[in-house]
């Protein structure tokens, strides 16, 4: 957690390529931000830090993350399922929805 930091591909040679190997998971580890993705979904732009990160949440969610109890100990059942940010929307999410969450 950086607190506001900025990443920009500045080199004149750069390419989606390396966008794509910013990108790339290091082990358990993700990155995501604005400099993670693709220029057409919004790099270097706020919406391309959240679509970014909710890409990211997608991939952790599918990964069959535990759900959330309630403080009885009950399945939480007031978040999102994960086929509900699905859509054909940048990196295949429901913008929309993804927003509202």
């Amino acid at each position: 957690f950086a607190l506001g930091a900025y990443s920009e591909l500045q080199d004149p040679e750069a390419s989606e390529a390396d966008r794509v190997l910013y990108a790339r998971p290091e082990g358990p580890l993700l990155f995501t931000g604005e400099a993670a993705v693709s220029g057409p979904v919004g790099a270097q732009c706020t919406h391309g830090a959240v679509l970014g990160g909710a890409n990211a949440a997608m991939m952790l969610l599918s990964e069959g993350l535990p759900k959330s109890r309630t403080e009885d100990g009950g399945d939480r059942e007031d978040r999102p399922r994960v086929g509900e940010l699905l859509g054909c929307g940048p990196l295949g999410l429901d913008v929309e929805a993804v927003v509202e969450v």
